[in-house]
């Protein structure tokens, strides 16, 4: 039996972090290594996690809110926060978007199959659209 076979068989919360961390988190951090200086010429993250454009970056309003997720991901792996995920209301306050833009952007989001609701009112993007996410906020920088 491998090792990661094994550290799968034992039955403790830390057991399975730990295997998760062997088996399946160097796909997430190559993927972010990979995108990490596209990523970086459209975006910057604040010190609590939230995702700003960098300076002299304008996005229409939809792929603002794209790069939120987009960024979200880099501050999870930074430390700044632990959840990838966004809830509606925050990215209301950090982008300084109205209500009614921020949930005409999310359902075009998640129509495009981009995002995925978490639960109400929050949503995240699944890793494997990074590229294709990043993608789309590049081709739409003015």
């Amino acid at each position: 039996m491998a090792e990661s076979e094994t550290r799968l068989v034992g039955n403790t919360d830390e057991d399975l972090r730990e295997w998760i961390r062997t088996n399946m988190v160097s796909e997430r951090s190559t993927l972010l290594r990979d995108l990490r200086e596209r990523a970086a010429k459209i975006l910057s993250l604040n010190d609590d996690g939230s995702i700003r454009p960098r300076p002299g970056v304008q996005l229409p309003a939809r792929e603002l809110v794209l790069s939120a997720y987009i960024g979200r991901h880099y501050a999870v792996a930074a430390g700044l926060t632990t959840d990838p995920s966004i809830e509606n209301k925050e990215l209301g306050t950090t982008l300084s978007l109205p209500k009614g833009t921020i949930g005409r952007c999310l359902k075009e989001l998640r129509d495009a199959r981009l995002i995925q609701a978490v639960t109400e009112g929050r949503h995240i993007l699944p890793l494997p659209n990074l590229d294709r996410a990043l993608q789309q906020v590049e081709r739409s920088r003015t």
